[in-house]
């Protein structure tokens, strides 16, 4: 937890990613009393350094731009110089699993399908944790359930 007055804050702020600390950042200039609330173990969202897994400070950065075409640190990236991809790819992604690269619209559909369950369930007034909205047995739940945490 992340803030200024954070015992009775007028604003929290759910993420300590980029948009997340920019936003705090935000209401901090305009004396804003805010809480920055963050699931993992650490602030960055994708972009992070780690000390441990290979044994010296190593940089992750950002490994992918969400809505890149008006994300605001894709233009960033370019002044500065890092290549990406100019464009975008195709609505069906490609996973690693078990030892091959696959690309189907099968892993889409059930991704979207539970995102949007999960989005429909809360407009409808229940209050309920997302993962009791997943199917366990489905061969795609590792991939919602990593993004649902």
């Amino acid at each position: 937890m992340i803030g200024r007055d954070s015992n009775n804050p007028d604003v929290v702020v759910v993420g300590a990613g980029a948009a997340g600390i920019g936003a705090g950042l935000a209401l901090s200039r305009r004396g804003i009393s805010y809480v920055i609330l963050e699931a993992k173990q650490r602030v960055g969202g994708r972009a992070y350094s780690d000390a441990s897994s290979v044994g010296h400070l190593w940089d992750h950065g950002c490994h992918w731009f969400h809505s890149a075409d008006k994300n605001a640190l894709r233009f960033i990236a370019e002044k500065i110089g890092h290549k990406f991809p100019a464009t975008p790819q195709d609505g069906n992604l490609q996973t690693f699993t078990k030892g091959t690269w696959i690309k189907t619209a099968d892993r889409e559909d059930y991704v979207w399908g539970l995102l949007g369950k999960i989005a429909e369930t809360g407009k409808a007034g229940r209050d309920v944790a997302a993962s009791t909205l997943l199917d366990k047995s489905h061969a795609w739940y590792p991939m919602i359930r990593h993004w649902c945490q």
